[in-house]
């Protein structure tokens, strides 16, 4: 895959959940944008309040952290 914008919306849900499921211990729920072809934000939700935020690139068929806030 070369381009997020083209990707299967489920194989994004899964790059997403793999790279929060690396770093994060519980979250209740996310809901994510893709930005460009390279770039997905997403914000992680706990008791249905935003608790942060990421910006992913994809890179080498996985998400690496850009910036988060």
């Amino acid at each position: 895959m070369t381009s997020l914008l083209t990707a299967d919306w489920d194989y994004v849900e899964k790059l997403i959940e793999e790279a929060l499921n690396y770093r994060l211990r519980t979250y209740d729920d996310y809901k994510y944008m893709i930005i460009d072809d390279y770039h997905v934000l997403v914000k992680v939700y706990e008791n249905n309040q935003v608790v942060f935020t990421i910006k992913f690139w994809y890179h080498g068929g996985k998400l690496e952290v850009s910036e988060a806030w």
